[in-house]
């Protein structure tokens, strides 16, 4: 509670110019290697790099949330041998990313790959976001394909 209090008074004072863009970056990078899993964290990251178009930065820290480190946030979040991937939630800001950026192939890529792990697998949300982006791209085949590995 108190990191989430401090990120709002950071992005406030961010926004109004009373702190410099790299303070926040350094910072928000600090508290990603501590908490790669953070949505709130994660979100506000995406948001600060694709302000100035450095989306290689947010993929390579995608890779690091999806993977999981062994620090303090996932030590202890082992299921059956296996580090936990990234939550839906930050499945969907990167969905949301790649999608801004047009990147239609990534944002597949990424739905897919959280469809297929363990944690994610049986994410309602996931699975019609994936039909939604199929659709929006004219493949409706696709989209009737999904919605059959989505109930079966």
């Amino acid at each position: 509670e108190i990191l989430m209090n401090f990120v709002v008074l950071l992005m406030f004072a961010f926004g109004e110019g009373a702190v410099s863009f790299g303070a926040v970056r350094r910072w928000l990078l600090e508290v990603m290697d501590q908490f790669p899993r953070n949505a709130v964290v994660f979100n506000l990251f995406v948001q600060t790099e694709e302000r100035y178009g450095l989306s290689h930065r947010v993929r390579s820290y995608w890779q690091r949330a999806w993977e999981g480190d062994n620090n303090k946030e996932t030590l202890g979040a082992v299921r059956g041998g296996a580090k936990l991937g990234a939550t839906p939630s930050l499945v969907m800001i990167m969905v949301r990313f790649e999608l801004r950026r047009e990147c239609v192939p990534r944002a597949l890529g990424v739905l897919e790959r959280a469809l297929t792990k363990g944690e994610t697998r049986h994410c309602a949300v996931l699975w019609r976001v994936l039909m939604d982006v199929h659709v929006h791209s004219g493949k409706a085949d696709a989209a009737k394909r999904v919605y059959f590995r989505a109930i079966s």
